[in-house]
């Protein structure tokens, strides 16, 4: 094989691994944040999630269980008003104003 083969070889490797990646950040978009993240408290909290497993390295197991707990205390605070006391509407979709 040459060296010029193993170049146009390795370019397909990296597109076919770019493809792939594509694919599953179109596919954690439309249900996940599309559908799951509706208000600015769900941010905050999937923002804390994503701190805890990647820079702190907190396994996954205790991460579920803090924020079920989290979510759950947002609900009973009220905090999931708070865009509705800021004029914001319900929905995080472009944080559009009422």
């Amino acid at each position: 094989m040459t060296r010029f083969s193993q170049l146009w070889r390795g370019a397909g490797d990296v597109g076919a691994a770019s493809a792939v990646v594509g694919v599953l950040l179109a596919a954690l978009y439309n249900p996940v944040a599309k559908e799951g993240i509706t208000s600015i408290a769900d941010v905050g909290v999937a923002v804390v999630a994503f701190a805890l497993l990647e820079r702190w390295k907190v396994p996954a197991w205790l991460v579920v269980v803090f924020t079920a707990d989290l979510g759950q205390w947002v609900l009973e605070s009220g905090m999931w008003h708070f865009e509705k006391r800021l004029g914001f509407s319900a929905s995080f979709r472009g944080l559009s104003r009422l």
